[in-house]
């Protein structure tokens, strides 16, 4: 909430965590621990929202770029994520989750544009429209 504007109140930021929470599905974990190298935490997908989360909350108006290798930090409610890999070292079942949550996220009006290697069928036929990249 830290990195919200300063002209927000307390109770505000706080509404548009919440807010967030519940769109991304995290609501059962937000008193959580993420985890760490010593300390297991959430789950792989989780982790993935959380990273989507963060970065919604960072970002104001403006493009955002997310790469899931690094836990960066959607509260401003950006028109455009760009998310480079969100399904990458997860199972199918996460991974559909991912997309699924990454769906709704379009349906709420905004514009979300991913790269994804290699995708199972099902994902395949979630996609909106694809731009497929040979070589």
């Amino acid at each position: 909430m830290l990195r919200l504007p300063k002209n927000l109140t307390q109770d505000e930021k706080a509404q548009h965590v919440e807010r967030i929470i519940a769109e991304l599905g995290l609501t059962w974990y937000q008193n959580s621990m993420i985890g760490g190298p010593l300390f297991r935490g959430i789950s792989g997908g989780e982790k993935k929202r959380v990273s989507i989360g963060q970065e919604i909350i960072r970002s104001q108006f403006i493009p955002i770029f997310i790469h899931f290798y690094t836990l960066s930090t959607l509260l401003i409610n950006p028109s455009l994520l760009l998310l480079d890999e969100p399904t990458s070292g997860l199972d199918s079942t996460t991974a559909q989750r991912i997309i699924t949550t990454i769906k709704r996220l379009a349906s709420g009006g905004r514009t979300v544009v991913t790269t994804i290697h290699q995708p199972s069928s099902r994902l395949y036929h979630m996609f909106d429209k694809l731009v497929l990249l040979i070589n």
